[in-house]
Order: C-alpha cells, then structure tokens, then sequence
C-alpha cells in the first residue's frame, strides 16, 4: 500500500513536471512578448480603460469613445485586474499565458487520468499537448483563446467530477466556471448548451421532473452574466456581440460549404500533412487518419453502446460528451459563418476548442481498446508506434516555432519593432494630437488611442486631395503614420512607389525601417 502511494505521488509529479515543461516552452516562445494583433489590442485597450474605471470603451484620437462590443468582457476584466491601466501589458500578458499553458496542461493530464484510470495515457495525452504546434502558438498569443481553453478545460474536469461524487462545492464551482465560457468567447454558449443536455441525459435521477428543473436552473445560472451583457449591448447600441445576422434560401448550402472550410483547417492538425501539402501522399494521410479515425471511434462506440459495466458508465458519459461538444461546434461555427455580417474567419484560432477534445476522443477510444482487448496485441503497439511519430513530428515543428519566435517575435511586439525607435517615437506624441494610420491596431496596442483607419490611400501626397482622412490631417495638423510591413504587405509590388507618392512632399518627422511618422508640408 505504501509503495503504490509512492508511485502515485511520483506519477503525478511527471504531471507537474510535464506542466513545467510547458510552461518553460510558452516563456521560450514569448522572449518579446506573446504575438498580438488587432484584436489583442482591443482587449487590451478596454482593459486599461476598464482598470482606470472608464468602462469597456476604445478611446480614439479624435476623442471620440467607442464602446467594445465585438468581444465579451472577462478576459479584458481578468487582464485589468493584473495589468492595471499601464501603457505596457507586455509582461502581463507574458506571464498570464504562461500560467494558463501549464495549468491546461496538468488539466488535460487530470481530465484523462479521471476518465481511464490510466497514468500512461495521461502522461500521453499531455505530451500531444504541449507538442502542438496549434496549441502552442495559441497559448503565446495576446488572445482570449488561451483563457477559454482553459476554463473549458478545468469545467470537463470538474463535470467528470461532480458525475462522480455529489458535492455541493463541487456543483456550485462547476456552475461558476462555466458561466465564465460565454463572456469569454461567444462560442462558449454552445458549451453551455451540451453541458445542459448533457447533465439531463446523464442524470442518475429517476425523475423526470427533478432533472427538468436541474437543467433548467444550470442554464439560468450559467447563461444569465452573457446574457445580462448582451441585453446591455442590445440596449445602448441595438446590436448583438458586434454582428448582424442574416438567413438566406441557400442555408444549408451555406453550412455545408463553411463545414468543407472547417476540414480545411482540421486537416492540417494531423501530423506530416502539412509537409506533403498539395502532393498526393498528403490525400493518403488524410485518407488513412480518416478511416483510423472511424474504425476506433466507431468500434468505442459500439463498445460503449452495448456495455453495462457500472465501471464505465462515467467513462462512458464523458466520452458521448466530448463527441456531443465537437459535433455541435463544429455546426455551430458552421451556422454563424453562414449568418454573420461581418462573416467570421474559420482559421485555427476559431476551431482550436475542439482540438484539446480530438486528443480525448483518441485517448479515450485507446483506452477502450486496450480494456476490450484486455493484453496487449500488434494493433496496441500499431497506435502506439503512430502515437510516437505524431509526437516526433509536432515537437519538431513545435521547435522550430519556438526558435524562430525566440529570435524575432511576431505581430505588433516583434523583436524588429520593440527594438525601433518607431514605438518610443508614437508614444511620445501629444495626447491632442490626432493620429491617422495604416495600422490602426498598432498604435493602439501601445498608446492606447486608435487612430483613424486608412486602407486604400490615394496614388498622389496625401493630404493634398478629399479622400478618408485628408481633410483631419491638412487642417488639423493629424500625424499621419505608416508601418511599413502593413503597407508592403497590403499592396504588394505597388507598395514602393505608392509610398514615394504618399510621402514624397510631407514632413518626416521620424522614419526608420520599420515606420515614418508624417506631418502636412
């Protein structure tokens, strides 16, 4: 007995080590910060304001106030709470992700461990994680995803736990944290919905009535502080989450053709595709995931379906849980995509919530392998054997992101613009000052006023003609400043000479390779 205590207490300091691991990999990767871009200074401008007790507001430099209302409002809470209303939220953000890195780490080792019973496919499970290059990049961002992931995280493991016990605490603190997914990101309604279902399909109460009312009150409690937000937005702006809706004859096609857009990027998260991407050993990898996919899942479910072990009726309900939450987000991004003016963007940053899932479908249909089977056969050591390469080849790509963010940063806190002079420059100017951009986000991020937004300037010296903001910046003496990068970026071939004309006849107050700041003749 003493010794199998003492084995306990080492396997589940490989957990914490595994976590520390992590941890040590996010701190590599944000040498110069975790990599920002529009909508990370967004949070982080309504942060600052929030902790100077203005409100989830934007000011611009036209004085103007915008209210934030194209995101919920907790992650920009929680970042006011550390940050304050400093100009730098640099190393807040920094050390916040890496908290949530290693923390989502030991949760995805604990959400495994509680469903299987099983330290090596927990200490498994938790490898894939920090291997992932998608995770990875995700978690050294200055995003809301970091946070979502782990309070999704942390609301599976306390439902296996209060499936398993009856605990009030336990009850009580699940209804906290999972109404804290919603205002977090939109998307976690949807979670809300199938935790709901789920808490009334899995209910060990005979009664029917009493599980209406459960699920009934869940929902209230949990749905109520999103709502309460979103009523408050509809209210003063007549608008809901920033977005306006629109339902067309062509729905179904619509969804159809936003699920095709979602395998587009799912496709890429299965090791060594990427490599053979447009080649037909790329169609055989997909081919062969897809039918391994099928066959194990499929073979986990009918294994589930026609068991009455009362040993797996946890593991059971949890498994039929995480498939209910990829499926119906999946549909749900493909409905909003279809709906949404503006229209969202399937790219990893949206569909990540469900990769932590797919690497508990995996380990959980292994798991249930490994118990029908009971020994060891050649199909164990063939998915371990795959298991191995998958992980060899994320740690490799992994790696080589590590490296190259260690060395140069990304996005608006890269290495090349915190070592310009460009920032200290922008910071420096007066706060009357009105400010024209090309790279609106950018200098919000650092001086929190958000300039006015040019996209399409004229072929001509600004200033010297009527187009969007010309006007501001010839009579009121605005700065007019350009990221070079945005600019190449935007038009390409054309970007050298358009420049030339834009800035020819103005007066550089400051340029370097990375931007100019520019005042009228």
């Amino acid at each position: 007995m003493k010794l199998n205590k003492q084995a306990n207490h080492l396997i589940y300091l490989i957990y914490l080590l595994i976590a520390f691991i992590g941890g040590y990999l996010a701190f590599r990767a944000m040498t110069w910060g975790p990599w920002a871009f529009s909508d990370s200074s967004a949070y982080v401008s309504s942060a600052r304001n929030f902790a100077s007790g203005n409100g989830f507001v934007i000011y611009q430099s036209t004085s103007e106030i915008k209210i934030l209302k194209e995101f919920p409002p907790f992650f920009p809470v929680l970042l006011s709470i550390f940050g304050g209303n400093k100009l730098d939220y640099i190393n807040t953000l920094r050390w916040w992700n890496i908290f949530l890195f290693s923390s989502s780490t030991l949760l995805i080792s604990l959400n495994i461990h509680t469903a299987t019973r099983k330290h090596y496919l927990s200490i498994m499970a938790a490898l894939f994680f920090i291997s992932s290059p998608q995770i990875v990049t995700i978690y050294t961002s200055a995003m809301s995803e970091p946070l979502f992931l782990f309070l999704l995280l942390l609301s599976l493991f306390l439902y296996q736990l209060i499936s398993q016990r009856d605990n009030k605490l336990l009850l009580f603190t699940f209804l906290v944290i999972s109404s804290l997914l919603p205002i977090t990101r939109y998307a976690g309604i949807l979670f809300i919905g199938v935790f709901g279902a789920s808490l009334f399909v899995f209910s060990q109460n005979p009664r029917i009535i009493k599980r209406i009312k459960n699920t009934a009150l869940y929902y209230i409690f949990t749905l109520l502080p999103v709502g309460l937000w979103l009523f408050s937005l509809f209210e003063k702006l007549n608008v809901v989450g920033g977005k306006r809706f629109s339902l067309d004859i062509n729905i179904f096609q619509n969804i159809a053709s936003s699920v095709f857009e979602i395998l587009k990027v799912i496709k890429f998260w299965i090791p060594y595709v990427e490599i053979y991407r447009g080649t037909f050993t790329e169609t055989l990898i997909i081919l062969f995931s897809a039918i391994l996919t099928i066959l194990l899942v499929g073979s986990t479910i009918k294994q589930f379906i026609s068991s009455n072990r009362a040993t797996e009726i946890n593991k059971k309900h949890f498994f039929f849980l995480v498939i209910l939450l990829i499926f119906g987000y999946v549909l749900f991004i493909s409905f909003t995509h279809s709906i949404t003016i503006p229209q969202i963007d399937i790219i990893d940053r949206m569909m990540i919530p469900i990769y932590p899932l797919c690497i508990f479908i995996f380990f959980l249909s292994s798991d249930a392998h490994i118990d029908k089977i009971g020994k060891v056969n050649l199909l164990t050591f063939f998915i371990v054997a795959l298991s191995f390469l998958g992980l060899r080849y994320n740690f490799l790509r992994t790696n080589s992101y590590i490296k190259t963010m260690e060395e140069n940063g990304h996005g608006f806190t890269a290495r090349a613009y915190q070592q310009s002079g460009l920032i200290k420059e922008i910071r420096e100017l007066s706060l009357n000052q009105e400010i024209i951009s090309n790279s609106s986000g950018f200098v919000l991020f650092y001086t929190n006023r958000y300039p006015m937004q040019v996209n399409n300037f004229p072929n001509y010296a600004y200033g010297s003609g009527n187009s969007y903001g010309e006007n501001s910046f010839r009579e009121n003496n605005a700065a007019l400043i350009i990221l070079f990068s945005d600019f190449s970026n935007y038009y390409g071939e054309n970007s050298e000479n358009l420049l030339y004309s834009l800035t020819n006849t103005l007066n550089a107050k400051y340029v370097d390779i990375e931007g100019g700041i520019y005042y009228y003749r």
